[in-house]
C-alpha cells in the first residue's frame, strides 16, 4: 500500500502566511505548485488574441525592462549573493501577489486610470497608447510588490539567511 499524498497548502491570499511558510523553507514538492501556477499565470496573456489588444514593440521593450528591473530589485532585497532561497521565494511570492494584486489593485486601478485619462485627454487618445501606458504602470507596480515582499521574507528573524549574514557582518 502506498502512502497518502502530501497535502499542499497554498496561501494564495495571505502574504503573512506565505512569509511564515517561506521562512521555514519549502521542500521541492511544496515549491512545485507555485512554479506550475507561475508558469500558468505567465501564459494567460497569450490566451487573448493580439488583434484586440495591440502591443507595439515599444511596450514590449518597456515590459521586458520592467520585468528585469523588478527581478533584480527582488534579488537585491533578498540579500544579493548573500541571500538564500531566492528562486523559491520569488516564484511563491509572485504567485500570491499576482492573485492579490489583480483583484485589489490592477482591476480597480486600471478602471480608475482609464477614467482619469478619459477625463484628461478625452476620447481622442489612441487606444494603443493608453493600453500601453496602463499595462506598463500596472506591471511596474506588480514587480515593486514582489520585490517588497521578497525583502520582507529575507529580513524575517526566522530566516536562517539573516543569522548567517549577521554572523559574517
Amino acid at each position: 500500500m502506498g502512502s497518502a499524498p502530501a497535502t499542499v497548502n497554498l496561501p494564495l491570499w495571505s502574504v503573512a502566511a506565505l512569509r511564515d511558510e517561506l521562512c521555514r523553507g519549502l521542500s521541492p514538492g511544496q515549491s512545485l505548485p507555485y512554479l506550475v501556477m507561475a508558469v500558468v499565470l505567465c501564459g494567460l496573456p497569450q490566451l487573448f488574441p493580439s488583434s484586440t489588444l495591440p502591443w507595439p514593440i515599444a511596450t514590449n521593450i518597456a515590459l521586458l525592462a520592467v520585468a528585469i528591473v523588478g527581478i533584480v530589485a527582488a534579488y537585491l532585497r533578498n540579500g544579493s549573493s548573500a541571500g538564500v532561497r531566492f528562486i523559491e521565494r520569488v516564484v511563491a511570492v509572485s504567485v500570491v501577489i499576482a492573485f492579490r494584486y489583480t483583484l485589489l489593485v490592477a482591476v480597480p486601478g486600471v478602471l480608475l486610470l482609464y477614467f482619469l485619462i478619459a477625463l484628461t485627454w478625452g476620447p481622442g487618445i489612441e487606444a494603443t497608447v493608453l493600453d500601453s501606458f496602463v499595462v506598463v504602470v500596472v506591471t511596474s507596480g506588480y514587480f515593486e510588490r514582489v520585490a517588497h515582499h521578497v525583502g520582507q521574507v529575507a529580513r524575517a528573524p526566522s530566516d536562517p539567511g539573516v543569522a548567517e549574514r549577521q554572523a559574517t557582518a
